[in-house]
């Protein structure tokens, strides 16, 4: 096989909830001076002390969510760009939720500053048009879609939560008001969920309660230096295949409001020819949830390079 067909793979990209500091210590010496290079850039441009934050140095109180996004944001780029010395290149980008964002980054659409204002913007956003509302969300696995819209129609639910993802046919993603998705967790349980995983979040992402942020963010989208993309992305709200940017900022308009389907996303890929999948970011949650749509692909995590050593290095922890 022609070296560069070799070294192709589809890129997955990490979204909010992603759970980082534990997976620190697979990163060694020299890519975690990668790592220190992008948080230097976020401090410079933001005033924000990414690094301190995600080495557990540093307490933010209620603008957690935020930093959390803006750490998966500059992680997500650290591995893409470790990854690209290591050779390997993009067939496809494939983005979950706000890894658009570092999706974008990675596939020269626009600048680290520019990806970066967009993922603090959309936040804001959203945050504002949940106004007093308090949102919730979460995992639940052993459910399909099907079954959990049944229970959320016999709870009399509907205006008050929904189902915004489908990660696999057993894995689904709800989003709503607190008290409601609360209430639904339990049902769920009841009904024969194998597990119920609260996100950690205030906003209920994806969901009816976030679409007017898309009008405020829709303007500040216009006026972001996108441009077209060098690797094509398969888009999660409606699995279109886009490159330009007309398409990809009406993609990151739906991304704020709209739901999405990660199987869906997935399945399509695999279609247009795709077999092996590169997760960008630590740890390998996206991984666990694409392999059970299709077995016979290959899904490889940053984790799995560590350990198979072809990421080489003294692995260390953080300090």
């Amino acid at each position: 096989m022609d070296r560069y067909y070799a070294n192709r793979y589809t890129f997955i990209f990490q979204g909010a909830g992603t759970e980082f500091r534990k997976h620190i210590s697979t990163m060694d010496e020299s890519r975690l001076d990668t790592l220190k290079r992008y948080c230097t850039r976020v401090k410079d441009i933001t005033g924000m002390s990414i690094w301190e934050y995600i080495n557990g140095g540093l307490t933010v109180g209620e603008d957690e969510e935020l930093f959390d996004q803006v750490s998966i944001y500059t992680l997500n780029c650290s591995i893409y760009e470790i990854y690209r010395s290591m050779g390997y290149i993009p067939q496809f980008l494939l983005a979950y939720s706000m890894g658009i964002y570092s999706a974008l980054y990675c596939g020269e659409a626009l600048t680290f500053e520019e990806g970066l204002l967009l993922v603090i913007k959309a936040y804001e956003c959203m945050r504002g048009a949940m106004g007093s509302n308090k949102g919730a969300m979460a995992s639940v696995i052993g459910l399909r879609k099907e079954d959990a819209e049944e229970i959320i129609m016999k709870l009399g639910f509907g205006a008050y939560m929904e189902v915004v993802n489908e990660n696999n046919e057993y894995s689904i993603v709800v989003s709503g008001l607190t008290p409601f998705v609360e209430k639904f967790m339990e049902v769920a349980l009841q009904e024969g969920a194998l597990k119920v995983i609260p996100v950690k979040t205030g906003i209920a992402y994806h969901s009816m309660f976030v679409a007017d942020a898309a009008q405020s963010f829709s303007t500040f989208v216009e006026s972001s230096k996108v441009g077209d993309l060098k690797y094509p992305m398969v888009a999660c709200t409606n699995q279109q295949v886009i490159t330009c940017w007309e398409d990809i900022k009406n993609e990151l308009c739906r991304n704020v409001k709209s739901t999405i389907s990660w199987r869906k996303t997935v399945e399509k890929s695999i279609l247009l020819g795709a077999d092996r999948f590169m997760e960008v970011g630590l740890g390998a949650s996206l991984s666990r949830v694409s392999k059970i749509i299709n077995s016979e692909c290959e899904f490889i995590s940053y984790d799995q390079l560590a350990n198979k050593g072809r990421v080489k290095g003294r692995v260390r922890a953080a300090n």
